[in-house]
Protein backbone atom coordinates (compact mmCIF):
# COMPACT_ATOMS: atom_id res chain seq x y z
CA UNK A 1 0.00 0.00 0.00
CA UNK A 2 1.12 3.55 -0.42
CA UNK A 3 0.44 5.95 2.12
CA UNK A 4 -0.80 9.39 1.18
CA UNK A 5 -0.62 12.19 4.03
CA UNK A 6 -3.14 14.80 4.69
CA UNK A 7 0.50 17.19 4.79
CA UNK A 8 1.15 16.37 1.46
CA UNK A 9 -2.42 17.02 0.28
CA UNK A 10 -4.65 14.56 -1.37
CA UNK A 11 -6.34 16.88 -2.93
CA UNK A 12 -2.60 17.02 -4.92
CA UNK A 13 -2.80 13.16 -5.50
CA UNK A 14 -6.57 13.17 -6.95
CA UNK A 15 -7.82 15.69 -9.95
CA UNK A 16 -10.55 16.95 -8.75
CA UNK A 17 -10.86 19.77 -11.61
CA UNK A 18 -12.89 17.81 -13.92
CA UNK A 19 -15.64 17.09 -11.37
CA UNK A 20 -19.27 18.24 -10.77
CA UNK A 21 -19.79 21.12 -8.40
CA UNK A 22 -21.19 20.05 -5.35
CA UNK A 23 -24.45 21.95 -4.49
CA UNK A 24 -24.72 23.94 -1.64
CA UNK A 25 -27.50 22.30 0.47
CA UNK A 26 -24.71 19.60 0.57
CA UNK A 27 -22.15 21.95 2.17
CA UNK A 28 -24.86 22.87 4.50
CA UNK A 29 -25.77 19.48 5.35
CA UNK A 30 -22.00 18.44 5.58
CA UNK A 31 -21.35 20.94 7.84
CA UNK A 32 -24.25 20.22 10.03
CA UNK A 33 -22.39 16.91 10.73
CA UNK A 34 -19.61 18.76 11.98
CA UNK A 35 -17.12 18.82 8.75
CA UNK A 36 -15.07 21.25 8.56
CA UNK A 37 -14.96 23.01 5.09
CA UNK A 38 -11.25 21.91 4.86
CA UNK A 39 -12.10 18.42 5.46
CA UNK A 40 -14.57 18.14 2.73
CA UNK A 41 -11.87 20.09 0.34
CA UNK A 42 -9.34 18.18 1.21
CA UNK A 43 -10.40 14.94 2.29
CA UNK A 44 -13.47 13.66 1.22
CA UNK A 45 -14.18 15.42 -2.16
CA UNK A 46 -10.76 13.63 -3.45
CA UNK A 47 -12.08 10.45 -2.04
CA UNK A 48 -15.46 10.43 -3.43
CA UNK A 49 -13.78 11.58 -6.53
CA UNK A 50 -11.78 8.34 -6.73
CA UNK A 51 -15.07 6.35 -6.45
CA UNK A 52 -16.87 9.11 -8.91
CA UNK A 53 -13.89 8.17 -11.55
CA UNK A 54 -14.14 4.40 -11.42
CA UNK A 55 -17.83 4.67 -11.74
CA UNK A 56 -17.42 6.75 -14.57
CA UNK A 57 -15.61 3.75 -16.33
CA UNK A 58 -17.84 1.00 -14.80
CA UNK A 59 -18.87 -0.80 -17.79
CA UNK A 60 -20.82 -3.73 -15.61
CA UNK A 61 -24.79 -3.39 -15.79
CA UNK A 62 -24.49 -4.27 -11.79
CA UNK A 63 -24.23 -1.62 -9.18
CA UNK A 64 -20.51 -0.54 -7.92
CA UNK A 65 -20.49 -1.89 -3.88
CA UNK A 66 -18.76 -0.09 -1.59
CA UNK A 67 -17.86 -1.38 2.16
CA UNK A 68 -16.67 1.14 4.85
CA UNK A 69 -15.60 -0.75 8.02
CA UNK A 70 -13.99 -0.53 10.84
CA UNK A 71 -14.00 -0.64 15.26
CA UNK A 72 -17.10 0.13 16.84
CA UNK A 73 -17.65 4.30 17.23
CA UNK A 74 -14.78 4.94 14.64
CA UNK A 75 -16.95 6.95 12.64
CA UNK A 76 -18.12 4.90 9.83
CA UNK A 77 -20.85 5.92 10.02
CA UNK A 78 -20.58 9.87 9.70
CA UNK A 79 -17.90 8.85 7.12
CA UNK A 80 -20.18 7.02 4.81
CA UNK A 81 -22.86 9.74 4.85
CA UNK A 82 -19.98 12.73 3.50
CA UNK A 83 -19.41 9.81 1.13
CA UNK A 84 -22.80 9.86 0.58
CA UNK A 85 -24.06 12.96 0.14
CA UNK A 86 -21.22 14.14 -2.31
CA UNK A 87 -21.88 10.88 -4.65
CA UNK A 88 -25.19 11.94 -4.72
CA UNK A 89 -24.35 15.71 -5.49
CA UNK A 90 -22.62 14.27 -8.70
CA UNK A 91 -25.55 11.52 -9.72
CA UNK A 92 -28.67 11.34 -10.78
CA UNK A 93 -31.61 10.98 -7.98
CA UNK A 94 -31.65 7.13 -7.69
CA UNK A 95 -28.68 6.45 -8.40
CA UNK A 96 -26.85 6.12 -4.92
CA UNK A 97 -28.37 3.90 -1.74
CA UNK A 98 -26.53 3.11 1.51
CA UNK A 99 -27.87 1.10 4.10
CA UNK A 100 -25.71 -0.40 7.69
CA UNK A 101 -24.96 -3.81 8.32
CA UNK A 102 -26.51 -3.28 11.97
CA UNK A 103 -29.99 -3.73 10.37
CA UNK A 104 -29.14 -7.06 9.74
CA UNK A 105 -28.30 -7.62 13.79
CA UNK A 106 -30.38 -10.60 16.21
CA UNK A 107 -32.65 -8.35 18.40
CA UNK A 108 -31.45 -8.04 21.79
CA UNK A 109 -33.97 -10.99 23.09
CA UNK A 110 -33.16 -13.26 20.30
CA UNK A 111 -29.65 -12.91 21.04
CA UNK A 112 -30.26 -13.79 24.76
CA UNK A 113 -32.14 -17.33 23.89
CA UNK A 114 -29.19 -17.82 21.68
CA UNK A 115 -27.22 -17.51 24.46
CA UNK A 116 -25.43 -14.78 22.42
CA UNK A 117 -26.24 -11.52 24.89
CA UNK A 118 -22.70 -10.82 25.48
CA UNK A 119 -21.47 -11.04 21.42
CA UNK A 120 -23.69 -8.61 19.81
CA UNK A 121 -21.51 -7.14 16.90
CA UNK A 122 -19.70 -10.53 16.77
CA UNK A 123 -20.46 -12.56 13.56
CA UNK A 124 -22.76 -14.84 14.65
CA UNK A 125 -24.96 -12.35 16.23
CA UNK A 126 -26.12 -11.00 12.38
CA UNK A 127 -28.79 -12.53 10.59
CA UNK A 128 -25.61 -13.46 7.79
CA UNK A 129 -28.34 -15.71 5.51
CA UNK A 130 -30.08 -12.57 4.60
CA UNK A 131 -26.99 -10.74 4.22
CA UNK A 132 -25.65 -12.57 2.03
CA UNK A 133 -29.18 -13.10 0.03
CA UNK A 134 -29.33 -9.17 -0.01
CA UNK A 135 -26.13 -8.26 -1.15
CA UNK A 136 -26.24 -11.35 -3.90
CA UNK A 137 -29.85 -9.58 -4.99
CA UNK A 138 -28.50 -6.01 -5.16
CA UNK A 139 -25.43 -7.92 -6.99
CA UNK A 140 -27.77 -8.85 -9.96
CA UNK A 141 -29.69 -5.69 -9.73
CA UNK A 142 -32.95 -7.01 -7.95
CA UNK A 143 -34.57 -4.52 -5.62
CA UNK A 144 -34.06 -5.67 -1.98
CA UNK A 145 -35.85 -4.32 0.95
CA UNK A 146 -33.79 -4.04 4.27
CA UNK A 147 -35.22 -3.95 7.99
CA UNK A 148 -34.59 -1.02 10.26
CA UNK A 149 -32.81 -1.95 13.60
CA UNK A 150 -32.67 0.73 16.64
CA UNK A 151 -29.81 -0.23 18.92
CA UNK A 152 -32.02 1.73 21.70
CA UNK A 153 -34.58 -0.73 21.28
CA UNK A 154 -32.44 -3.64 20.98
CA UNK A 155 -33.97 -4.68 18.17
CA UNK A 156 -36.05 -3.80 14.64
CA UNK A 157 -38.54 -0.62 14.38
CA UNK A 158 -42.13 -2.46 13.20
CA UNK A 159 -43.24 -1.02 9.70
CA UNK A 160 -40.35 0.55 8.94
CA UNK A 161 -37.67 -0.59 6.01
CA UNK A 162 -35.40 1.04 3.35
CA UNK A 163 -35.74 0.11 -0.17
CA UNK A 164 -32.48 -0.31 -2.53
CA UNK A 165 -34.14 0.03 -5.87
CA UNK A 166 -31.59 -0.40 -8.62
CA UNK A 167 -28.98 1.87 -7.84
CA UNK A 168 -25.75 2.30 -9.86
CA UNK A 169 -23.89 2.52 -6.57
CA UNK A 170 -24.15 1.17 -2.94
CA UNK A 171 -22.37 2.11 -0.06
CA UNK A 172 -22.39 -0.74 3.19
CA UNK A 173 -21.14 0.37 6.38
CA UNK A 174 -20.77 -1.81 9.23
CA UNK A 175 -18.32 -3.68 11.29
CA UNK A 176 -18.44 -6.65 8.79
CA UNK A 177 -19.28 -4.35 5.59
CA UNK A 178 -15.94 -6.13 3.89
CA UNK A 179 -16.56 -9.08 4.38
CA UNK A 180 -20.30 -9.11 4.75
CA UNK A 181 -20.91 -12.45 6.44
CA UNK A 182 -18.00 -14.51 3.90
CA UNK A 183 -14.61 -15.05 4.74
CA UNK A 184 -13.49 -12.84 2.11
CA UNK A 185 -13.70 -9.22 0.39
CA UNK A 186 -17.52 -9.34 -1.34
CA UNK A 187 -17.09 -5.58 -2.26
CA UNK A 188 -15.88 -3.46 -4.77
CA UNK A 189 -14.07 -0.93 -2.91
CA UNK A 190 -13.29 -2.10 0.57
CA UNK A 191 -12.41 1.12 2.90
CA UNK A 192 -11.39 0.28 6.27
CA UNK A 193 -11.12 2.90 9.26
CA UNK A 194 -8.36 2.97 11.96
CA UNK A 195 -7.54 4.91 14.66
CA UNK A 196 -4.93 4.28 18.21
CA UNK A 197 -7.27 2.04 19.96
CA UNK A 198 -7.29 4.11 23.51
CA UNK A 199 -9.05 6.73 21.18
CA UNK A 200 -11.91 4.23 20.06
CA UNK A 201 -12.01 3.05 23.61
CA UNK A 202 -13.09 6.97 24.81
CA UNK A 203 -15.28 7.39 21.66
CA UNK A 204 -17.78 3.83 22.01
CA UNK A 205 -17.50 4.59 26.01
CA UNK A 206 -18.71 8.36 25.25
CA UNK A 207 -21.35 6.83 23.06
CA UNK A 208 -22.74 3.89 24.67
CA UNK A 209 -22.63 6.50 27.57
CA UNK A 210 -25.10 8.77 25.69
CA UNK A 211 -27.29 6.20 24.83
CA UNK A 212 -27.80 4.96 27.93
CA UNK A 213 -28.25 8.02 29.63
CA UNK A 214 -31.13 8.99 26.66
CA UNK A 215 -32.64 5.86 26.87
CA UNK A 216 -32.50 3.77 30.45
CA UNK A 217 -35.91 5.40 31.59
CA UNK A 218 -37.65 4.58 28.74
CA UNK A 219 -38.99 1.04 29.57
CA UNK A 220 -39.14 -0.61 25.90
CA UNK A 221 -34.99 0.49 26.07
CA UNK A 222 -32.69 -1.98 25.79
CA UNK A 223 -30.84 -0.22 27.97
CA UNK A 224 -33.58 0.24 30.57
CA UNK A 225 -32.18 -2.51 33.06
CA UNK A 226 -29.82 -0.11 33.85
CA UNK A 227 -31.25 2.66 35.47
CA UNK A 228 -30.05 1.86 38.89
CA UNK A 229 -27.05 1.31 38.24
CA UNK A 230 -24.59 4.27 40.14
CA UNK A 231 -22.00 6.15 38.41
CA UNK A 232 -19.19 4.02 39.77
CA UNK A 233 -21.11 0.67 38.79
CA UNK A 234 -21.75 2.34 35.12
CA UNK A 235 -18.25 2.76 34.39
CA UNK A 236 -17.86 -0.60 35.53
CA UNK A 237 -19.92 -1.88 33.02
CA UNK A 238 -18.64 0.23 30.64
CA UNK A 239 -15.46 -0.83 30.61
CA UNK A 240 -16.36 -4.54 30.82
CA UNK A 241 -18.42 -4.27 27.96
CA UNK A 242 -15.30 -2.46 26.09
CA UNK A 243 -12.64 -4.98 27.25
CA UNK A 244 -14.73 -8.47 26.94
CA UNK A 245 -16.98 -7.56 23.48
CA UNK A 246 -15.46 -4.70 21.77
CA UNK A 247 -12.20 -5.26 22.20
CA UNK A 248 -11.78 -8.96 21.41
CA UNK A 249 -14.61 -8.66 18.45
CA UNK A 250 -12.16 -5.99 17.10
CA UNK A 251 -9.12 -8.26 17.55
CA UNK A 252 -11.05 -11.28 15.95
CA UNK A 253 -13.24 -10.18 13.63
CA UNK A 254 -12.57 -6.63 12.37
CA UNK A 255 -9.16 -6.55 11.99
CA UNK A 256 -8.79 -8.85 9.90
CA UNK A 257 -10.73 -6.83 7.01
CA UNK A 258 -8.08 -4.28 6.88
CA UNK A 259 -5.78 -6.33 4.70
CA UNK A 260 -8.79 -6.84 2.05
CA UNK A 261 -9.14 -2.99 1.78
CA UNK A 262 -8.40 -0.88 -0.73
CA UNK A 263 -8.14 2.43 1.37
CA UNK A 264 -7.12 2.40 4.77
CA UNK A 265 -8.18 5.52 6.64
CA UNK A 266 -5.87 6.83 9.17
CA UNK A 267 -7.39 8.86 11.34
CA UNK A 268 -5.91 10.44 14.75
CA UNK A 269 -7.37 10.83 18.37
CA UNK A 270 -9.51 13.94 17.55
CA UNK A 271 -11.20 12.05 14.46
CA UNK A 272 -9.38 14.22 12.00
CA UNK A 273 -7.80 12.45 8.91
CA UNK A 274 -4.39 12.35 9.23
CA UNK A 275 -3.77 10.66 5.71
CA UNK A 276 -4.14 7.18 4.24
CA UNK A 277 -3.13 3.87 2.45
CA UNK A 278 -4.09 3.45 -1.03
CA UNK A 279 -3.19 -0.54 -2.56
CA UNK A 280 -1.76 -0.39 -5.78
Amino acid sequence: MNYVSRKHGLCHAVDVSQLPSVEPNSFAHLNGLGIAHDDIKDIFIPLAAMIWRRYQCWHSNFPMIIGVTGAASVGKSIFTEVLFTLLTSWCERGEVSCFTTDNFLFSSHALESMGLRHHKGFPESFDQTAMQQCLSDIRVGHSVIIPDNDHKLGGRRLNLCQQIDHPNIVLVEGVNAIYFGHYSSQVDIGIFLEAPLEAIKCWFLKRLKSFIGTSCCDSSSYFHALKGLYPEQMDEYLSRVWEEVELENYHLNILSQRDSADWVIDKKCDHAIKGLWLKG
